[in-house]
């Protein structure tokens, strides 16, 4: 067995792999010098911390809640960082990792019909076979940078944010005065703080939008905590989640049927809306107010949003003091030898540019036909026109089923998806219904959704990824080939409806619980966790779902396969 990627799918994928097989042959192949994926060392830099809160990010038999570190704080990056090392080596992982070892090319082995595996090449020349290979090289490890025109010719530093890392100190040099900062998320915040600390002025770029820049400001020490809350079903039953049609809450609260449930829906999103801005403050400068977005309902802006953890940075207070931040509502034309010129004719000088502009597939080491068969994205020119086709009507299809499913999310235009690439069409964000049917057991696919549970969602589909490649779970289990197609077609389309996405990444925040639901029901597996004894009803609803709530879900799975 071959794993590509070290962080926290490819080790939850290992750490399940040699639990349910001791004697496999396993290899771990990571392109950085250690492990972490996102959390790598090479990736921390001052000020980045997790988007959780202590004991949410974590697995499910290892916490990272001790008195030095209590339950709900913040989580500072070295301390993931640590947590994943010792968690590699108490599963005796570290000795199967390859660092430095970028995969350049994946291609089959053998005729198509008698595959026997798959054969790697890496960027150091090495070339590894295997007969059972997990890609776990997730969403955010191949940035994407945007072609400008005379970008070449800029004479000071330019970087993306994942060499923030490693290059964070060349912003604090007495060479650099100014640096222009592009993008609206969490990464272009964080580069910001970067050059604040350093007093660097920041010219922040943010396309026209009426997205803006959404911010939800949590508090560690609210209680209930904000972000617990959200893994409580009493909680997420508010979200309207493709995997949960059915039931009262559904037909209450998202249907569209019920009077009440409705206005009971549009005043709960207002008020949360109203209490996780508030702290904001949008009108307190022209800066604010420039990145003010013109949707004030939290529900259509969450694909978009940064969370900033009271305690955590002073970016808000930067930001109204305009001190060293002024922000340009514009797209970037072109760069010059000296900054940049934008399209609304505004020029600026700087010394350095940060591009916060997102990733791209980590996934082209494979040709366009096995990228196609494995549901992965690829360039809609390469595509079979007959495959183009069909999907472009199933999606069609699914959209209109989803605004009847979910009149609400009905209101506003449909986005578009992105034109450069084709969506994941994975069955649960694993495999192409395709190869799922054909029963091929030779690949899966783990952590390639982003979730509000980065830690546990990675152990969850590990079990499934696992249960699959071992032939535990037996094809029976799933739907029709056709059935899995439009479960993905359905999903893509509440995607792109939920959270604006464009189709270019899976994501699930709010829904993560009906999701691993999903997922633990496929295995076999009790679903309600919570419900023992005599105030298990109770606690199955109220009580906030955490981590712990699963552990020992590896070896429960095997019992019920011995029995």
């Amino acid at each position: 067995v071959i794993i590509i990627g070290a962080g926290w799918a490819g080790l939850a994928a290992a750490r399940t792999y040699v639990t349910i097989n001791p004697e496999i042959d396993l290899t771990i192949l990571d392109d950085d010098t250690s492990v972490g994926g996102v959390w790598s060392k090479s990736r921390l830099y001052p000020g980045l911390i997790a988007d959780s809160a202590n004991g949410l990010f974590e697995f499910s038999d290892e916490t990272m809640v001790t008195e030095k570190q209590p339950k709900y704080k913040l989580i500072p990056g070295s301390q993931i960082q640590s947590y994943l090392w010792q968690y590699a080596k108490k599963w005796d992982l570290t000795r199967r990792i390859q660092s430095d070892s970028k995969v350049v090319k994946a291609e089959r082995i053998g005729r198509e019909g008698s595959y026997e595996g798959w054969r790697l090449f890496t960027a150091k020349g090495d070339v590894l076979e295997c007969s059972k290979l997990i890609v776990a090289s997730g969403l955010y490890s191949k940035p994407y940078t945007p072609d400008i025109p005379g970008k070449e010719t800029f004479e000071g530093l330019v970087l993306h944010s994942k060499e923030l890392g490693v290059s964070h100190q060349k912003l604090a040099t007495s060479d650099v005065k100014s640096v222009i900062v592009v993008g609206g998320r969490k990464s272009a915040i964080e580069a910001a703080n970067i050059c604040f600390a350093a007093k660097k002025h920041v010219h922040w770029i943010v396309r026209p939008s009426n997205i803006g820049v959404p911010f939800v400001v949590s508090d560690p020490d609210m209680k209930p905590n904000l972000m617990s809350a959200n893994q409580a079903r009493i909680f997420s039953v508010w979200s309207p989640s493709i995997f949960n049609t059915d039931g009262f809450w559904y037909r209450f609260l998202h249907s569209g049927r019920s009077a009440v449930g409705n206005r009971v829906y549009g005043g709960f999103w207002r008020l949360m809306s109203w209490a996780i801005t508030k702290d904001v403050g949008y009108e307190k400068s022209a800066n604010g107010k420039m990145v003010k977005p013109g949707e004030p309902n939290v529900f259509r802006t969450l694909g978009s949003t940064s969370l900033l953890q009271k305690g955590s940075n002073t970016f808000l207070d930067e930001l109204h003091s305009g001190k060293y931040v002024t922000v340009h509502r514009a797209g970037l034309r072109s760069m010059t030898s000296k900054g940049a010129l934008l399209d609304n004719d505004e020029v600026l000088e700087a010394d350095a540019v940060v591009f916060c502009t997102g990733w791209r597939p980590s996934t082209d080491y494979f040709g366009d036909q096995d990228a196609s068969d494995l549901g992965l994205p690829v360039n809609p020119e390469t595509e079979d026109p007959e495959v183009a086709k069909y999907w472009a009507q199933l999606l069609e299809e699914a959209d209109q089923e989803m605004v009847k499913i979910f009149p609400h999310m009905a209101e506003g235009p449909r986005p578009e998806f992105v034109k450069d690439a084709t969506q994941f069409r994975m069955y649960r964000e694993i495999l192409s219904p395709k190869l799922l049917a054909q029963e091929d057991r030779s690949i899966a696919f783990a952590g390639f959704v982003s979730s509000s549970q980065t830690a546990f969602n990675a152990e969850i589909m590990a079990l499934w990824v696992v249960a699959w490649l071992e032939g535990l779970m037996p094809k029976s289990n799933l739907p029709t080939e056709s059935m899995m197609d439009k479960d993905v077609a359905r999903t893509i389309a509440w995607m792109e409806r939920r959270y604006r996405s464009g189709g270019r990444a899976p994501e699930i925040v709010f829904e993560s619980q009906s999701y691993f639901d999903a997922l633990v029901a496929d295995l076999g597996l009790e679903v309600n966790r919570k419900k023992k004894g005599f105030l298990g009803s109770l606690k199955e609803w109220v009580v906030p779902y955490m981590p712990g709530d699963y552990a020992g879900i590896i070896e429960e799975y095997m019992r019920g396969v011995k029995e």
